[in-house]
This record gives C-alpha cells, sequence and structure tokens, in this order.
C-alpha cells in the first residue's frame, strides 16, 4: 500500500504564476514528496556509469554555466530524468538531457540521495578528518592520498572520475564563478557525513568543504602521483608574504586622564 500527500502552491503575484509556468513548461502540476520515488536500490555499476554519461554529457555541453552544482535545476525535470535513468534503466536518457542545471543537479542528487552511504564511506569518515590535522602542505596531501588509496575499489575510481570533472569545472571559475572552494561547499556534505549526526559533526561540516576543495586542487598529486599544485603554493606564499610585510598597527591612544567631575565623583564615594 502506498499513500501520497499533495500540496497545493498559491502564486503571490501574476508574475510569480508566469515564472512557475514557465518553469514548467506550461503545464500545471501536482507534487507528492519531492522525489521520494527515487530513493531505489541503484546498482553501483549502473551509477558508476550513470555518473560518467552526466560527466560526458556535461563535458558536450559546456562547464562553463553561472552557478554550475551551486543552483538548482526544475525538479520536476530532475525527476524526470531520475525515473528514466533508475526505473526504467534508460542510462542514455542522460545524453538527451539539455541543461546543464538539471544534469549537474541530477547527479548532485544521485551523491546525496540514491547511495546508501556517502561517496567517502562512514567507516573512513573519521580518518578523512584526521588527516586534514596538519599546516605543512605536501603531509596534508600525503595523508590524503593514504586515506583515499584505502576506499572500495569502486569508490575509489568514482571519486577519481568525480573530483577530475570538479577540477575541469574550476577551470572555467571566471565565467561560472565556481571556484574549488565554492565547489568544496557543495561538495562535502555530499560526499561525506557520519553515520551518526551529532553536535560535533555540524562543526566539522567546514573541515569537510575544505577537504573537498584539497582533494579538486591536489587532484594530480592525489590521484595521479604527480607533483603538488606549483601554482596554489605559489598564490599561498605570496598571501603570507603578505601577511608578514604588512604594517604594524599603530598603537591605541593612551587613555585619557579622569576628567575633574569624575575626580570629585571619587572623592565623595572615598
Amino acid at each position: 500500500v502506498s499513500t501520497q500527500s499533495t500540496g497545493v502552491l498559491q502564486a503571490l503575484s501574476e508574475e510569480d504564476l508566469k515564472n512557475w509556468m514557465e518553469i514548467m513548461e506550461g503545464k500545471e502540476a501536482t507534487y507528492s514528496e519531492p522525489m521520494q520515488a527515487a530513493k531505489l536500490r541503484v546498482p553501483q555499476e549502473v551509477g558508476m556509469d550513470f555518473v560518467k554519461k552526466c560527466i560526458e554529457r556535461l563535458g558536450t555541453l559546456g562547464l562553463s554555466e553561472q552557478g554550475i552544482y551551486r543552483v538548482s535545476g526544475a525538479q520536476t525535470k530532475m525527476s524526470k530524468l531520475i525515473a528514466n535513468t533508475f526505473e526504467d534503466k534508460n542510462i542514455d536518457a542522460v545524453m538527451e538531457v539539455v541543461v546543464v542545471l538539471v544534469l549537474a543537479s541530477t547527479k548532485k542528487y544521485y551523491f546525496r540521495e540514491i547511495l546508501p552511504e556517502p561517496l567517502l564511506t562512514f567507516s573512513l569518515h573519521q580518518d578523512f578528518l584526521e588527516a586534514m590535522k596538519t599546516e605543512d602542505r605536501q603531509q596534508k596531501i600525503t595523508n590524503l592520498s593514504n586515506v583515499v588509496s584505502r576506499l572500495p575499489k569502486m569508490n575509489y575510481e568514482c571519486l577519481k572520475l568525480l573530483i577530475k570533472h570538479l577540477y575541469d569545472v574550476a577551470a572555467f571559475k571566471d565565467e561560472n564563478l565556481m571556484q574549488e572552494s565554492n565547489l568544496g561547499v557543495v561538495f562535502g556534505p555530499t560526499l561525506m557525513r557520519p553515520k551518526e549526526e551529532t553536535v560535533a559533526s555540524i562543526f566539522n561540516i567546514k573541515h569537510q568543504n575544505i577537504l573537498i576543495e584539497n582533494l579538486i586542487i591536489e587532484y594530480d598529486a592525489i590521484f595521479e602521483g604527480g607533483k603538488m599544485n606549483e601554482k596554489y603554493q605559489t598564490m599561498m606564499n605570496s598571501r603570507n608574504s603578505s601577511r608578514l610585510h604588512r604594517r604594524p598597527k599603530k598603537d591605541k591612544m593612551a587613555p585619557r586622564p579622569p576628567s575633574q567631575l569624575s575626580t570629585v565623583e571619587t572623592d565623595r564615594v572615598a
């Protein structure tokens, strides 16, 4: 037995109604709970194929779309793509999508909602966080490489494919406004989370975001056995150098001597 709850949406103005209708391609619609049917048991091989197809299609459509992965696509189109892909088992439906934001949002939704556990796994969650607890950049890269190598084979291959894609997306940051740090904010909670949510885990969200940012920046060093990103290191050294050479702040003005009134008041108290 399945139950559905239907909601009624009312536009606050004619302009809102017009915008809604444009998004829904001129069709009035009723909505049950958003995409609940998408929580399917998807075999890893099918999911991997889906991710590959999405990345291939996005590469064809272009990665310069402003707000890619940050701005959500139309939910009705996302639901349709998920149904076609996973319920009807038509992976090639991905190649028919023409809207970048719909495809990017659906892929992100797959990682966040359809996978039974995050791509970076529950078991390695704490190890990934521990890998970030060093100020030495080379040591941090070594730590991350070690933990990444311990991922299950399919998770590793999918992560490598995704991070390389995000590295390519960041190459268009002047156009899409999605630099590595922005992508880290979007994919931090998407790719890793603890098995049990606690107060401490809330404070770790920032570290998760920075971790994904580092995986993107240092893709070559972590996944391809290459060197540390020298361009990034040069930028960081420049920032640190500018901080060291800033003019010291002027001494604060010495406090003025107490006024005649305050002296009199002090004497009275005495």
